[in-house]
């Protein structure tokens, strides 16, 4: 079988996923790292790879289509195939994340929280609240693997 590739995407795509997990290191994770002063004012541009990565990544999405297409059920497919490369990654990192704060907290965490992230409902619902997610995006750079997946951090200030 032939893969329909466009090497130089691929490569692009990994040069902003590094970038992405440079900023994250120093930008993201509580408490906030200190770069080296000769790379503060690059890893500041970190938030501009990760529209460049989704870009590409929307971008090479789009290339698979025919493949889908051409099983007679498109929509199935491509979930299918999302499904399968996103949520054994996500649940290795949800473990991960729970034993982290059972281990840091001596208490698990709320089993609301972890059946939204579990069921990929997560932005959809305030950790733990049960409530609709009301907030603006900056909580999201306070949490370790996903926007609303924060068993790593405090909760955000309102």
């Amino acid at each position: 079988m032939q893969r329909d590739r466009l090497d130089f995407l691929d490569n692009l795509r990994g040069i902003a996923a590094l970038y992405v997990l440079l900023f994250h290191v120093y930008c993201v994770l509580t408490p906030n790292l200190a770069p080296p002063p000769a790379i503060s004012s690059f890893i500041g541009f970190g938030y501009s790879w990760v529209w460049l990565f989704f870009a590409i990544s929307a971008f090479s999405l789009s290339l698979t289509m025919p493949r889908h297409i051409a099983t007679g059920m498109p929509l199935t497919s491509f979930a299918a195939s999302r499904f399968s490369r996103i949520a054994p990654l996500f649940y290795v990192l949800i473990i991960y994340s729970t034993l982290h704060y059972c281990l840091t907290t001596g208490k698990p965490p709320a089993w609301g929280l972890i059946a939204g992230s579990v069921s990929f409902l997560f932005n959809f619902f305030q950790a733990g609240a049960g409530v609709p997610f009301q907030g603006d995006g900056p909580s999201a750079r306070r949490s370790c693997f996903t926007p609303r997946f924060r068993f790593c951090t405090s909760s955000p200030k309102g």
